[in-house]
């Protein structure tokens, strides 16, 4: 019955790929929901997602953040009250579930109290010890290993020594805040901060705008190399606003048209020796968050754009499977952050639709690999009525069906029984019995596999 509850407002757009697979796109939550404005922060905790944005009460339902529990949207206490209403900061920016606990990182008051960090102890949200620091906002983090970095207008630390602190970036291990360096600082300036922070085994790797001690010219990309912080290129003449590594690259956007002298715009490729473009793509728009799903890079943002090779159309939303890029779908507003939960892709911003489908800020995606099959036209296999809920039929033109071997799949590549009832070149499948969702009916002959997917309601 839950699972039944979770498809409840489920209406699914398929869309083949070249990629050997099928994406299904679903809506989270009802459509119309509740009032999110933008999403910026997303998480999944105790099997909830987590949103957090710069929503607020009483003209939106929630207080900065929420949980979608499977069934319905609750509140989270009274929320994270705002601080500030009319700078770069007055939102829930991160959210993390790290070692059993639920944190929360942006600009805002909690208890009267001013803060940065706060933890969610499963009834309210509280104060995350002195880790927040003396000032600023926390505007981003990365999990890697067993380390949770922590990026943005403050100085992490531990205790009220100036001198344990390190500006606007933190790495959080074994219960202590670790110094990095002296870190960055703004000069003074306002809406500096580090904006995006990845990592990989020989590196730390930090974005944004921000100053380095002893140093007077601005910088927006800096690599850790375990005592000091230096710059990765002479300039770069704009924001860093995220970072990704990816099959051995670094991918680099933000609000820049030059790196050093070279004009590379907006996103950017750094193969551990030079700078490169991204020429197979026109991008206008810079990335907010990344996430690697079935072993294909995810990129959400705000941006428009076009691939060069076949002039596809791309908006907010962009994938690359390490050889070709490509436009899952036409996205009508920013994707803030993205999450993976269940096999599925959560992704949740601004917008309210995915393509022709109606959403409410909160998406999710899932992709049906067909391993060592061929993608079927439909003029050789269809599948009606589809959706379907009680008999579907099949056409299969190729190949006899009774030389063939039929069976039916769920998402997670289970094996389902069902009556199935043969005659020529026509199936007729009983699916009553099974519960609501999506499958991948496969009919292999001698030489071939073939896929195609169907959605039981």
């Amino acid at each position: 019955m839950a699972l039944s509850n979770r498809y409840i407002y489920l209406f699914v757009i398929f869309l083949t790929t070249t990629f050997g697979y099928s994406q299904v796109w679903r809506p989270i939550g009802p459509v119309p929901g509740p009032r999110f404005i933008n999403i910026h922060a997303i998480t999944t905790y105790q099997g909830n997602i987590i949103v957090g944005g710069d929503f607020t009460k009483p003209i939106y339902d929630f207080e900065r953040v929420a949980r979608w529990n499977g069934t319905q949207w609750l509140d989270m206490a009274n929320g994270i009250e705002n601080q500030f209403l009319t700078i770069d900061g007055n939102a829930v920016n991160m959210l993390e579930s790290y070692h059993d606990s639920l944190f929360a990182g942006g600009c805002f008051w909690n208890f009267s109290r001013l803060a940065y960090l706060v933890r969610w102890d499963n009834i309210d949200w509280r104060h995350f010890h002195d880790s927040s620091g003396t000032g600023g906002c926390v505007y981003t983090s990365y999990i890697y290993g067993d380390s949770m970095f922590l990026g943005g207008a403050s100085a992490f630390g531990w205790g009220k020594d100036p001198n344990n602190r390190t500006g606007m970036i933190g790495l959080w291990h074994q219960g202590k805040m670790h110094m990095m360096g002296r870190g960055m600082h703004s000069s003074g300036q306002p809406f500096k901060g580090v904006k995006a922070i990845t990592a990989d085994d020989s590196s730390v790797y930090a974005g944004g705008s921000f100053y380095l001690f002893n140093d007077s010219r601005e910088h927006h990309l800096v690599r850790w190399d375990g005592k000091n912080w230096t710059p990765m290129a002479d300039s770069i003449n704009g924001e860093v606003t995220h970072l990704v590594s990816y099959k051995g690259s670094l991918y680099v956007s933000g609000r820049f048209t030059k790196i050093n002298n070279d004009s590379i715009a907006w996103l950017a490729r750094w193969d551990g020796q030079a700078w490169h473009d991204v020429p197979e793509i026109e991008i206008r728009g810079h990335l907010l968050c990344s996430k690697v799903y079935h072993d294909v890079l995810y990129l959400g943002g705000h941006f428009v754009g076009n691939i060069e090779a076949d002039r596809d159309s791309i908006s907010c939303l962009l994938g690359f499977d390490g050889e070709k890029w490509f436009s899952p779908a036409i996205v009508n507003a920013d994707i803030g952050d993205m999450e993976i939960m269940d096999d599925e892709l959560v992704m949740g911003g601004g917008f309210t639709k995915i393509d022709t489908l109606q959403v409410n800020f909160l998406a999710g995606l899932k992709t049906i690999a067909a391993t060592n099959t061929s993608e079927i036209s439909s003029r050789k296999l269809q599948i009606f009525p589809n959706p379907g809920s009680q008999i579907i039929h099949i056409n299969f033109s190729i190949y006899p069906l009774s030389e063939s071997d039929i069976g039916i799949f769920d998402l997670y590549g289970r094996k389902v029984s069902c009556f199935i009832s043969e005659r020529d070149q026509k199936l007729s499948i009983d699916i009553s019995s099974l519960t609501p969702g999506i499958y991948q009916l496969q009919i292999n002959t001698k030489s071939q596999v073939f896929s195609s997917t169907f959605l039981k309601i």
